[in-house]
């Protein structure tokens, strides 16, 4: 009989033929040829192939496998509860197929297998597990049942990293970790998590046909999903590869690639819409813990997804309830509020005002107005002012602010900048720098910087040409009283000095000549005559210091070499370019784009040392190319250092693995909760003060002579009673309440 036949015959036999026949045993059977057909297949060209497989012949390889999944699929529709029994295969033979064709994809030699084993193969495999989801043969329990199994344990084990070893080498190790067949240790397959994660998203994606009970049971794994995603593996495959996805509604059906992140984030859009769609608002209601928690999460990939599905909800959600939530998250963010984690980019008090941020960019006016009113009009909360200078540097959406409310809130900074500037400047030029209530040194001056770098002002009338000389005022004697400070506060002086060198570059059109010389020397002497010590605290001024060094370009200065302000520029330039790391590197190269596109100065070689960081040979590290650092400026002012591609090398996906096991290693020290200290024995207390009595209260003492009389009355007046069936009843509970009442007694006594 061929096995069209037998699965014509169990099609019309249902109800029959099950009971002579052992229908799991013949699904199993068919789900062993799929994985075995396909093991055959991977590691005969994982061995042997020398040049890149054909489309047509990865498509004559699976489709004898389509041919025994689409019977399985055909049969398990028709008997789903025999099918419940082996689960467990079914789930490997999803996991199998899924991680064959992440395999494929990342060997250039097997890419041209990838697409068709998506379209044979993967789409007919979710089908195997739909027919048991979507089923209303199978118990909910079960259901529940499968989406807690394929979930218990999120951690993974497997073959050991292989560095930078030849692709071929990994694969092969990896291959025989995909087709074990020990169908138990699948949840601990570290080669087996890209695919769970995508079974799992393929579970969310279905979650608007499935049973509400399932539902909720999904809601109560995304906290897995998160763990899951810190993983190095599943890090990387997230943000470095795409899928092919199937999109049925066209004819015929057409293959798409998108990235991994897209269909993650959509898949838990999809799962919001359903569980906000149930019944009962169980699923949302876990869903809605599940997001305001997990906002604390120490990972920035997770809460970056998390954000994302906060704006999807303010966006979509009804007016009164996104704006319900978006309140629920100011709460929580005010009790996150620390003066000390104010200023600490990756406090989590700092990440949850970034993610608070962004959420409100897409909530209404209206909202956005009645956050920073009830932010300023917080007189009463010592933490009102760091809250407030938390959402700014975090960039607080003004320009989503109505007309008269933003009018009023950049007074107030202005106000506030100007105030302090005053009352700071004391004794002809000596500065007092009083530390708030808040703990934060100059909070006016980092709150105007941030605004102003996140803000359009087209209005600077509070800003006069007075104001502006005490701004450059303070600024002089700030750097004066960093080179005395000690050692403990020069940190926060250092921060004060760079969000004033923010506002100044922000206010380019107010200030004159003279004084941006000035502090250009200023800086020069700061920098350039710190001790090692000072220079580390410093270097958190950098940033500021590359957009101060753009705007001097606008200045008309003679290029001569006996003009101080002419050798004090380069020199703060070579400080800048010599920075190795990533972010400094392409700060300095906008800053120095925009100066020489702008600069009177035509000998910009003074400006550019030897050594700076982009003329090192970017292979050796050690070898300095004369010419180098002009071609990366060239490269980068004309924006060529995009990605050349929309897919990421194999280069790139290893330093993505690399990044997410130091991540991995930062969450796990960061959720690490300290033992507690080993309870001290308790010291023995003295005879005396044990056997010493105390007296009892008077209150106590009058209810128990109470309770005691009023048992005796009971019990005297149902003796007196001539009904047995009262006697009965009673006599039990009497004599519970007087045994009751002789205990209390008697702990009275002891007291």
């Amino acid at each position: 009989v061929s096995w069209k036949g037998v699965v014509s015959l169990l099609q019309l036999g249902k109800g029959l033929i099950e009971v002579k026949v052992s229908v799991s045993n013949i699904i199993s059977t068919l789900i062993s040829l799929v994985i075995e057909s396909l093991r055959v297949a991977a590691d005969t060209w994982c061995t042997s192939l020398q040049e890149a497989l054909g489309v047509s012949e990865a498509r004559r390889a699976f489709l004898p496998i389509k041919f025994f999944l689409i019977n399985a699929v055909r049969i398990c529709s028709v008997y789903p509860s025999e099918a419940l029994t082996i689960y467990k295969d079914m789930i490997r033979c999803v996991l199998v197929i899924s991680s064959s064709s992440i395999l494929f994809s990342k060997d250039p030699l097997l890419k041209a297998a990838y697409e068709p084993l998506v379209e044979l193969l993967e789409s007919n495999s979710f089908h195997l597990l739909d027919t048991l989801m979507k089923s209303s043969e199978v118990r909910l329990e079960s259901k529940c049942q499968l989406v807690q199994y394929f979930l218990e344990n999120e951690e993974a084990n497997g073959p050991a990293q292989l560095g930078q070893n030849d692709q071929r080498e990994i694969n092969l190790v990896s291959l025989g970790s995909i087709f074990s067949l020990d169908p138990d240790v699948d949840n601990r397959n570290r080669a087996l998590l890209p695919a769970k994660l995508i079974v799992f998203l393929h579970f969310l994606t279905i979650s608007p046909n499935l049973d509400e009970e399932v539902v909720i049971e999904l809601s109560k794994k995304l906290q897995c999903l998160l763990n899951m995603l810190t993983l190095e593996d599943v890090y990387s495959f997230v943000l470095g590869c795409h899928i092919p996805t199937v999109y049925s509604a066209d004819h015929p059906p057409v293959v798409v690639w998108q990235p991994v992140y897209t269909f993650l984030i959509q898949a838990l859009k999809t799962y919001m819409i359903a569980a906000a769609a149930a019944a009962s608002s169980v699923a949302w209601n876990e869903l809605e813990a599940f997001l305001l928690e997990s906002l604390f999460h120490p990972h920035f990939f997770c809460l970056e997804i998390l954000t994302e599905l906060w704006c999807f909800f303010t966006r979509c959600a009804e007016s009164e309830t996104s704006t319900y939530l978006i309140n629920q998250l100011f709460l929580l963010l005010k009790t996150a509020a620390s003066s000390e984690k104010v200023l600490a980019p990756l406090s989590a008090f700092r990440k949850v005002a970034r993610a608070f941020c962004i959420i409100l960019s897409y909530a209404s006016c209206a909202t956005v107005d009645q956050i920073y009113t009830c932010v300023l009009n917080d007189h009463n909360s010592s933490k009102s002012s760091v809250l407030h200078l938390a959402l700014l540097l975090e960039g607080f959406p003004f320009d989503s602010l109505s007309d008269g409310i933003k009018v009023h809130a950049v007074n107030q900074l202005f106000t506030s900048f100007l105030g302090y500037l005053q009352s700071s400047l004391k004794n002809h030029g000596a500065i007092d720098l009083p530390t708030s209530s808040s703990g934060v040194i100059g909070l006016p001056v980092h709150a105007l910087a941030s605004a102003l770098q996140r803000c359009e002002i087209k209005d600077y009338s509070p800003i006069d040409g007075k104001s502006i000389t005490t701004m450059f005022k303070f600024s002089i004697s700030l750097i004066n009283l960093y080179r005395t400070a000690p050692d403990s506060s020069k940190g926060q002086l250092a921060q004060l000095i760079s969000s004033v060198l923010d506002i100044i570059s922000n206010m380019r059109h107010l200030w004159a000549f003279y004084q941006m010389e000035k502090l250009t020397l200023e800086l020069h002497t700061l920098f350039m005559s710190s001790s090692d010590n000072s220079k580390a605290v410093l270097s958190q001024c950098k940033p500021s210091l590359a957009s101060f060094m753009a705007i001097l370009g606008h200045l008309n200065s003679s290029e001569d070499d006996s003009n101080s302000l002419c050798s004090a520029m380069p020199d703060l330039y070579h400080l800048l370019v010599r920075e190795r790391h990533w972010a400094l590197v392409h700060l300095a190269m906008g800053s120095f784009g925009y100066f020489a596109a702008r600069t009177s100065f035509t000998q910009l070689w003074r400006f550019v040392p030897g050594d700076a960081a982009l003329s090192y040979n970017t292979n050796t590290g050690v070898d300095i190319d004369e010419n180098g650092f002009m071609l990366e400026l060239r490269a980068f002012l004309q924006k060529e250092v995009a990605l050349r591609a929309d897919k990421w090398s194999e280069e790139q996906v290893c330093f993505l693995v690399s990044e997410g096991r130091v991540l991995k290693k930062l969450v796990e020290t960061t959720s690490e909760i300290p033992q507690a200290p080993e309870r001290e024995e308790k010291a023995a207390i003295s005879m005396d003060v044990n056997t010493k009595k105390r007296k009892m209260p008077d209150g106590i003492g009058e209810g128990m002579a109470l309770l005691q009389n009023g048992l005796k009355v009971m019990r005297s007046a149902l003796y007196e009673t001539d009904s047995a069936e009262l006697k009965d009843r009673l006599a039990t509970h009497l004599s519970r309440l007087e045994s009751a009442v002789s205990q209390i007694a008697s702990f009275s006594d002891k007291i």
